[in-house]
C-alpha cells in the first residue's frame, strides 16, 4: 500500500517539474484560435510565477527540511531554497487562470494543484508554510494575470469602437 502511495506522490510531484505540464497545456491552448487568449494568459502566468519563484527563493534563502537519512528520499533533494514551493506556485497560478477561462475545470484543476502541493510535503522536500505560501502567491499571480487580460480586452474593444 505504501509503495503505491509513494509512486503516486512521486508522479504527482513530477507533473510539476519545471512547469512542464502547464507550459505544455498553454501551448496546446494556443493551437485553437478561440483558446489563444487563455494560452497567452497561462504563458504569462507561468513566466511571472517562475520569475517570482527565483526571486523569492533567493530572497528568503530558507533551507530545505532536514532529512535524517537522505537515502530514504523518494526524489532527489532539490538544490534550490525551500520557500516558496515552486511546484505549488505554478500549479495554483495555472488553476486560477484556467478557472477564469474554463470555470468547469475549476474543481479538477484545483484538486490537482492541491495534490501537487501535498506531494511536496509527503516527499519531505518542503515545509507546510512553503506549500501554503506557494499556493497563495500562485493564486495572487493568477488574479493579476486575469486582471491584466481584462484590461487588455477592454482596451482592444475601446480601440475597435474608435476605428468605426
Amino acid at each position: 500500500m505504501k509503495e503505491g502511495l509513494d509512486l503516486l506522490m512521486v508522479a504527482l510531484s513530477s507533473l510539476g517539474n519545471n512547469g512542464a505540464l502547464w507550459f505544455g497545456l498553454a501551448l496546446l491552448l494556443l493551437v485553437k484560435k478561440a483558446w489563444r487568449p487563455a494560452g497567452g494568459s497561462l504563458l504569462l502566468g507561468i513566466l511571472l510565477a517562475a520569475l517570482a519563484q527565483d526571486v523569492l527563493k533567493d530572497f528568503f534563502a530558507r533551507p530545505r527540511p532536514v532529512v535524517a537519512d537522505p537515502s530514504t528520499l523518494l526524489v532527489e533533494m532539490p538544490t534550490t531554497f525551500s520557500f516558496p514551493s515552486g511546484h505549488t506556485m505554478l500549479a495554483f497560478c495555472a488553476a486560477g487562470i484556467l478557472y477564469s477561462v474554463f470555470p468547469r475545470l475549476a474543481a479538477p484543476v484545483l484538486v490537482l494543484a492541491c495534490l501537487i502541493g501535498f506531494s511536496r510535503l509527503y516527499l519531505g522536500v518542503h515545509y507546510t508554510s512553503d506549500v501554503i505560501g506557494g499556493a497563495l502567491i500562485g493564486l495572487a499571480i493568477s488574479v493579476f494575470v486575469v486582471w491584466i487580460k481584462g484590461r487588455v480586452t477592454r482596451w482592444r474593444e475601446k480601440t475597435e469602437k474608435m476605428k468605426m
